[in-house]
């Protein structure tokens, strides 16, 4: 944009000022990229509504994509930066089993010796990660399995040094609510609406607000999953 900023940073105002003078000199729209958006909405909503406001006062559009794996990123944010979001949700399939075993191949790939990983590793992680959902999980259980061996002095990476990392569950800790929550929900496929109506008959009242914090936590360990069905969204276990 013309215009770098200093290590010391400068006020928001003044930034919104000099992003909106380089524009009007370039004459050419704006594409804002926010990638993992639910780590900045907490401390920092003043500068989604400085960002929002940018189209105000240049004729050339600017637009913002917001990426998260979070279906409810904006549902606590300040009432004036909902009025001014207009967003259409674009929702990326999950990964095929087959996919997240070619990307682990292709980490393989680059991680290790050709003849240092067992036979069967991609499979084994790559089942374990379409459980979760995530290949960050099994990228993450690959990593792990190979500072094992390097622990053991292995030349290899085995089969049994995945079964143990994957036994160690490290990945998504819970608390006793959000244990009480998956309990709850049991194997049903419930709206968040009745599974929290669900939950407080069976468990006592919880305030609306901490109870989709904790769906959200859930979402975020890989433990809960949403999935649309019609115009409305349910909520199942992975």
């Amino acid at each position: 944009m013309g215009f770098p900023i200093s290590r010391r940073g400068l006020a928001k105002d003044e930034i919104l000022e000099k992003l909106v003078e380089n524009l009007k000199k370039i004459k050419k729209s704006l594409i804002i990229c926010l990638d993992e958006v639910d780590n900045i909405i907490p401390g920092n909503q003043d500068m989604l509504y400085y960002l929002l406001r940018i189209n105000q006062y240049v004729e050339n559009s600017v637009g913002i994509i917001f990426i998260s794996n979070n279906p409810f990123v904006f549902a606590e944010v300040d009432p004036r930066i909902k009025s001014s979001l207009n967003v259409e949700e674009i929702e990326f399939r999950a990964y095929s089993l087959q996919e997240m075993k070619d990307i682990l191949e292709e980490r393989v790939k680059n991680a290790f010796y050709s003849t240092a990983v067992e036979s069967g590793i991609t499979m084994l992680i790559a089942n374990y990660a379409s459980k979760k959902n995530d290949v960050r999980a099994g990228l993450e259980t690959l990593l792990r399995a190979g500072r094992m061996a390097e622990k053991e002095s292995s030349k290899k990476v085995k089969v049994e040094y995945v079964k143990k990392v994957l036994q160690e569950k490290e990945f998504g800790k819970v608390d006793e609510t959000e244990k009480n929550i998956l309990e709850v929900l049991g194997k049903e496929k419930l709206s968040i609406s009745k599974l929290y109506n669900k939950y407080c008959e069976i468990s006592g009242v919880l305030s609306k607000r901490k109870f989709r914090e904790h769906i959200e936590n859930l979402i975020k360990a890989n433990l809960l999953k949403i999935k649309k069905f019609g115009r409305e969204n349910f909520l199942e276990k992975i």
